[in-house]
């Protein structure tokens, strides 16, 4: 996938995202099925994993490469990341730390929440326009559970992450 063919994905994907969680009703945004998330928590938890993604973008490249390396790798596709992501989340063990494990939000603080998820979700975008095709692929970080990724896949992971997400707040609601 290309700069400008994941810069229009993620686009379409935080928006398919924000538009779902619009419609909704806002006295949904507190509730969740049993042991599961809220849809507030939802929304917090893609905002942080966003929000990680682009301060990561923001270091300096010396930095990321001090730090963890550069790729030793071709990045992968986004049908192979994919695959990859679900297989790893599937078999998560159970005592699986969540990074940043998700605030809970009242219904009066949906917009507010909105408003911020969008800001990052355009940070992120704008953050990849930074980038060049070819750094895309060579620096990396590490991702909680798929392990060290590249920056492009970083960015094809939100989309993925996005839906699958959207997709669990659709089923629930």
């Amino acid at each position: 996938m290309t700069k400008e063919e994941l810069q229009k994905e993620l686009k379409v994907s935080f928006n398919r995202v924000i538009d779902w969680l619009e419609a909704q009703d806002n006295n949904a945004f507190e509730l969740g099925p049993e042991s599961k998330w809220t849809t507030s928590q939802q929304l917090d938890h893609l905002h942080r994993a966003t929000k990680a993604i682009n301060n990561g973008m923001k270091v300096p490249k010396i930095m990321l490469r001090w730090k963890f390396g550069l790729a030793n790798r071709p990045s992968r596709t986004f049908q192979d990341l994919d695959r990859k992501y679900k297989a790893k989340i599937a078999n998560l063990p159970k005592d699986f730390k969540q990074p940043a494990p998700p605030r809970l939000f009242n219904n009066a603080d949906k917009n507010d929440r909105l408003n911020k998820y969008r800001a990052v979700a355009n940070v992120m975008i704008g953050n990849a326009e930074k980038w060049t095709e070819k750094n895309l692929d060579k620096y990396i970080m590490p991702h909680p559970a798929v392990g060290k990724i590249t920056m492009r896949e970083f960015l094809m992971w939100t989309i993925i992450h996005n839906e699958h997400h959207l997709k669990s707040l659709q089923d629930h609601y």
